[in-house]
């Protein structure tokens, strides 16, 4: 137990290791408008003229205010629900692990994310940790670049979160006891997923760095957990939204 915040600080760190990717252009993705037509119900003259009712802008993360139990995110149609046993991370703590010095003001919340998002940088959307501290979840957004579009396994992504993980393993002192592709399966689909374990001041930690691809931007989805191994569950526990 006594070794349990080293343990948490060693895996914080993983998480920051998440590749952080160049940036390939800052255009956001803006659904077609939709297009109605009717008939003018007035003296009977004529149609009206064609009106456009844009859609929303869906955008790929939730700007540091996803700090309930509940995570939606609409554009990678992916959500999840904790129960009351889960601490959530508040937005000032989004905000600050986000590289911002202090709580961004409501007013410039939307375009400095953008801002910070458009320069390829990883946005970190939520984390939670169980009350236990031996689970863990956080999830991260980047832009795609341009030569990840024929990979339907991201290989790149995750080779550089290896090299980076296992560096950071070594300097650390953990002794990394597994490693493994794999996958999981969300919304019928199968996604790719790196399995691994190390050990660290006598205790097993269990990891799962998944990958879930949009049209233009990646979400990271990583889980951990201290001792039993629980990960598999944990990706488990996200849904697509209905």
């Amino acid at each position: 137990m006594r070794y349990w915040s080293r343990i948490l600080a060693l895996l914080l760190a993983v998480l920051l290791c998440i590749p952080l990717f160049s940036c390939t252009g800052d255009t956001l993705k803006i659904l077609p408008e939709k297009k109605t037509e009717g008939v003018l119900n007035w003296a009977g003259h004529g149609k009206e003229e064609k009106k456009s009712t844009p859609e929303p802008e869906t955008y790929p993360i939730t700007f540091g205010l996803s700090t309930g139990k509940n995570y939606y995110n609409p554009y990678f149609n992916l959500e999840l629900d904790l129960d009351e046993s889960w601490f959530v991370a508040q937005t000032l703590q989004l905000d600050e692990a986000n590289g911002f010095s202090a709580e961004v003001p409501q007013g410039k919340r939307k375009e400095e994310y953008l801002e910070f998002l458009a320069q390829g940088k990883a946005v970190r959307d939520f984390y939670a940790q169980s009350n236990t501290g031996l689970l863990e979840i956080d999830i991260n957004v980047t832009k795609r670049t341009a030569g990840d579009r024929g990979d339907p396994y991201l290989t790149d992504y995750h080779m550089e979160y290896v090299e980076t993980m296992r560096e950071l393993m070594k300097q650390s002192g953990a002794e990394l006891k597994d490693e493994n592709f794999g996958t999981f399966m969300f919304d019928d689909e199968v996604q790719t997923c790196f399995y691994y374990s190390y050990e660290f001041e006598g205790y097993t930690v269990h990891c799962a760095h998944a990958l879930i691809p949009g049209d233009d931007y990646l979400l990271s989805l990583f889980a951990s957990s201290i001792e039993k191994d629980h990960v598999r569950e944990l990706l488990a526990l996200f849904f697509p939204h209905a």
